[in-house]
């Protein structure tokens, strides 16, 4: 099992942007999905988690911790901390995810915070 601090992860609408060149519309990362992902790998490779490639099914808790009491919907914040993961090579691939339970903290943090939870489905604790 792994307990890790992260920090607060962007909602799913805003990871992406589009940009138009030559006629063409690409779709790019956003800033804020990319300063995310920066933080998001300092904050796993500080923890030890980087690397660990985790195999098999794989259940997670998340505790959210937001930066005021806005309304958001907290599946929109799953996206970008399951990418952050799988960059980082906490396991092999967020397909493996099999069971998440997220719940809205109700202490509010001034930068936001998750606190996420992996283990292995059948992992002791």
């Amino acid at each position: 099992m792994i307990t890790l601090s992260m920090p607060y992860p962007p909602s799913t609408n805003r990871l992406w942007r589009s940009a138009r060149t030559n006629g063409k519309t690409k779709v790019l990362s956003s800033d804020e999905a990319k300063r995310f992902y920066s933080h998001a790998a300092v904050a796993i490779a500080e923890q030890g988690a980087r690397g660990r490639k985790l195999a098999g099914p794989i259940e997670m808790t998340v505790t959210l911790y937001p930066r005021n009491r806005a309304k958001f919907d907290i599946d929109n914040r799953l996206k970008s901390l399951l990418d952050a993961f799988t960059k980082s090579a906490v396991w092999i691939d967020d397909s493996q995810v099999q069971r998440i339970t997220v719940e809205r903290a109700e202490e509010i943090v001034k930068e936001g915070r998750c606190i996420v939870t992996i283990s292995t489905i059948g992992e002791r604790s």
